[in-house]
């Protein structure tokens, strides 16, 4: 488990490196007329939270792994609505990041490509076929930016759970992200 964590930072340090930049990616497979894409999530959430000037916690939103049933995957970083749309003491600011990451190129910080935004609902990054470079197992990595009145910013990451589209699982669970 450690390990994993050091390569998923490994993997957050690369996707940050150039902001806005999008890594290596393998091709989507191609939508045919036959499948018409039908996003549902697979395996456990990881949710992003934040301290507010008052020092409470709010959930900022959750990041999670979706299949189209067309043998794509996707990273789906969704707002809570309530933190969307309030304001929130001490808090000026939030932005997201999210991508699809493979647990095997982990380690090259090879992903789907980085998307980022403050819009909502919610925010995906782009499809990438679920065995694209032999690769099975993908879990949804986000970035959380929060900057607050007092000119300070954080930043902090979650992980959703891995899932393995051979066996059809959950193989690894969450990493929840906090910004305090």
């Amino acid at each position: 488990m450690r390990i994993r964590k050091i390569l998923r930072n490994t993997a957050l340090a690369v996707a940050l490196t150039v902001p806005g930049a999008v890594a290596a990616t393998a091709p989507a497979q191609a939508v045919t007329a036959r499948c018409a894409p039908n996003w549902t999530g697979e395996g456990s959430v990881a949710n992003e939270q934040v301290r507010d000037g008052n020092g409470n916690w709010v959930n900022a939103g959750w990041v999670s792994v979706e299949y189209d049933y067309c043998g794509n995957t996707r990273s789906v970083f969704t707002w809570n609505n309530w933190f969307r749309t309030h304001a929130h003491p001490g808090i000026t600011g939030a932005w997201v990041r999210t991508w699809i990451q493979g647990e095997l190129w982990a380690g090259d910080g090879k992903s789907s490509g980085v998307v980022g935004s403050l819009d909502g609902p919610s925010v995906a990054s782009p499809a990438i076929y679920v065995h694209a470079n032999n690769e099975d197992r993908w879990y949804a990595a986000s970035l959380l930016h929060i900057t607050y009145s007092n000119g300070a910013a954080r930043d902090c990451a979650a992980y959703s759970g891995t899932w393995d589209f051979h066996v059809g699982k959950e193989v690894d669970g969450p990493q929840a992200g906090s910004c305090g």
